[in-house]
C-alpha cells in the first residue's frame, strides 16, 4: 500500500482520505497488486508550494501506516467501526507467508 500511495504522490496527487475501504487488491493470491479508489478528497499537489507538498505527504504516509498496524487488529467494512470483521482479516499472525485477504469493496 505505501508503493500505491508513493506512485500516486509522485504523480502530483494525494488522496486525502485514508482508509481500509478505499483500498482494493486485483490478482491472484500470490500476487496481489494494491489499487487505491474514491478520489473524491484528493488533492492536487502541484498547486502547493514544496513545503506544504512535503508535509502533506508525509502525513498521508504516516497515516497509511496507522491503518496497515491497525488493519493487523482486523479489517472492517465500516471505516469507523472497531469491530473486526472476520470475513476479511488478514493472514494470522502466527502464519505471516498467508497472503492477506482482501477488504470488501464499498460500492
Amino acid at each position: 500500500m505505501l508503493d500505491a500511495y508513493e506512485s500516486i504522490h509522485k504523480h502530483g496527487v494525494m488522496h486525502a482520505d485514508v482508509k481500509t475501504v478505499h483500498w482494493g487488491f486485483t490478482g491472484e493470491s500470490d500476487n496481489l497488486e494494491a489499487r487505491l479508489i474514491d478520489f473524491s478528497h484528493a488533492v492536487d499537489l502541484n498547486a502547493l508550494s514544496a513545503e506544504r507538498r512535503r508535509m502533506m505527504c508525509l502525513s498521508e504516509m504516516g497515516d497509511v501506516r496507522d491503518a496497515l498496524e491497525a488493519g493487523c487488529k482486523g479489517w472492517t467494512r465500516d471505516p469507523y467501526s472497531l469491530h473486526p470483521s472476520p470475513e476479511t482479516s488478514p493472514a494470522p499472525a502466527d502464519n505471516p507467508s498467508a497472503p492477506p485477504v482482501p477488504p470488501v469493496r464499498s460500492t
